[in-house]
């Protein structure tokens, strides 16, 4: 990506090309992500043609982030190159169309731009795009991001204490895309319209629409599972623990599944409305497919209630598809126990990751 901001300043933000950007290289990639509840960390390297993941492990948060990710370190056979998303609202995510005679020209109205959507003072914040195309008017479109600074020093401060080498900061929603790209590949799954690709994670709900190979609407709500097993709990008189541990077994009472078929709308109504906003605003061809992904995304009836309320097609987001898992016996269960949870690292992961030989 290109710097709009001081343009001899350091690249935090990865190169796009499409949604998927490989280098050449001899290391392998490191993508983690640090959630409210958990360390999500993939390893993969590219081989020839295929995806090889040599590490998937997801950690427990405690209240000491640097020891949880000290223990993350220890496990993996090459931290050299480190990629780590970003999220929340201190990033701010755009596509753009603008008249540039030249890339000098188009730096500067990127700049210009920047500054109408970014919702605190630019001078705080760290400014990239990639260009993607030409419009049907020959304008220029542009993936702008903008980064708050003290979000990349809190971010990357822990992971370098770790001991890992931070290579790239990039918005959590576009490793997403990037894992949902390698896997629409191998299953077949892209459609000639748009695809929703749905986060559903324990403090957060993260949205994001991909079209013509690039992210045309990204909303992210600050509501997740944890929050629905709070209210669910309370009007059954549980702990969130119990609660959870009910949802998460395989024998739901049926009047639970009806509280959380409640407890749940507000969430479908969230995501119908991103849609609607998307549709509104004519940002790209229609949207034909929905992945489900994330933490919560396994809630009983989750799946079934988004088909029906916004009649569109669900699929079961599964970032590994396609890929030669190459990691321990022992370690493959938790792959098969935990793939939900990967999408963001596996993306982060294919970021950093080099093709070997």
């Amino acid at each position: 990506m290109t710097s709009a901001q001081g343009r001899a300043g350091r690249r935090f933000l990865s190169k796009l090309r499409g949604l998927i950007g490989f280098r050449a290289g001899t290391h392998p990639g490191v993508g983690i992500d640090v959630g409210s509840a958990s360390i999500k960390i993939v390893e993969a390297h590219q081989r020839k043609s295929r995806w090889i993941v040599t590490q998937a492990f997801v950690i427990p948060r405690t209240h000491d982030l640097l020891e949880d990710l000290k223990k993350g370190f220890q496990r993996v056979s090459s931290p050299h190159r480190a990629v780590i998303g970003v999220a929340g609202s201190a990033l701010v995510t755009k596509v753009l169309s603008v008249n540039a005679l030249d890339s000098r020209d188009l730096a500067d109205q990127v700049y210009w731009e920047a500054e109408q959507y970014i919702p605190y003072d630019i001078a705080e914040a760290v400014v990239d795009y990639s260009v993607v195309g030409k419009t049907q008017d020959q304008k220029t479109e542009v993936v702008l991001v903008a980064i708050k600074k003290d979000a990349l020093h809190h971010l990357g401060d822990p992971i370098r204490k770790a001991g890992f080498q931070l290579d790239v900061i990039e918005p959590e929603v576009f490793a997403l895309a990037q894992a949902f790209e390698n896997e629409a590949q191998a299953q077949n799954l892209k459609t000639p319209g748009a695809q929703l690709i749905l986060d559903f994670g324990a403090r957060s709900l993260k949205q994001v629409i991909i079209g013509r190979g690039i992210p045309l609407l990204v909303k992210e709500t600050g509501q997740g599972g944890r929050n629905l097993m709070d209210e669910l709990a309370a009007s059954l008189g549980l702990s969130a623990q119990d609660a959870e541990h009910l949802v998460s077994s395989e024998q739901v009472p049926v009047e639970m599944i009806d509280g959380l078929k409640q407890k749940l709308l507000p969430y479908v109504t969230e995501i119908r409305r991103t849609l609607e906003i998307y549709a509104m605003a004519q940002l790209g061809p229609e949207v034909q497919l929905v992945a489900l992904g994330g933490g919560y995304s396994k809630i009983p009836g989750l799946n079934l209630l988004l088909e029906q309320q916004l009649r569109l097609r669900v699929h079961d987001f599964q970032p590994f598809t396609g890929m030669d898992i190459e990691i321990p016996e022992v370690d493959r269960v938790n792959v098969n126990k935990f793939y939900h949870l990967m999408g963001p690292a596996v993306g982060m992961a294919m970021r950093g990751g080099d093709f070997l030989p």
